[in-house]
């Protein structure tokens, strides 16, 4: 027969890393890439909006890669 412990100690607290993230926002461009909580992202200053990644941020702003002085395109 098994005996239980009444012991308040004997199993300790539960792991707080074994709990799932929680679900923060969905990316700003409309990647549809979910971003949780303790995620590493790109947050605009000036709109507060979170980003998945450096791509989405210049996809969302518009951006593109040009030669300085030149302002042409680089592919």
């Amino acid at each position: 027969m098994d005996r239980v412990s009444l012991d308040r100690f004997a199993h300790g607290l539960p792991d707080p890393q074994d709990a799932q993230n929680r679900f923060v926002c969905m990316c700003a461009c409309g990647c549809r890439e979910p971003i949780y909580e303790w995620d590493v992202v790109i947050e605009c200053t000036l709109t507060g909006d979170l980003y998945a990644s450096e791509r989405c941020f210049v996809r969302a702003s518009d951006a593109r890669r040009v030669l300085a002085g030149t302002r042409e395109a680089v592919t």
